[in-house]
């Protein structure tokens, strides 16, 4: 068990050390848009679409 623990570990660290890629910042701009009051509907998105991540 404590080694699949230290493998997620090391995993996790090394994707939050790395640069920052296209796929890591929609990831994160996803990860933002679940903590909104209302979530994040499709027509909301829609309205988002001409501004960058």
């Amino acid at each position: 068990m404590t080694q699949i623990v230290d493998q997620l570990h090391a995993e996790i660290a090394r994707f939050h050390d790395g640069p920052e890629t296209d796929a890591m910042l929609l990831m994160l701009h996803v990860h933002q848009q679940g903590f909104r009051a209302h979530g994040c509907s499709s027509q909301w998105a829609k309205l988002q679409g001409a501004r960058a991540i």
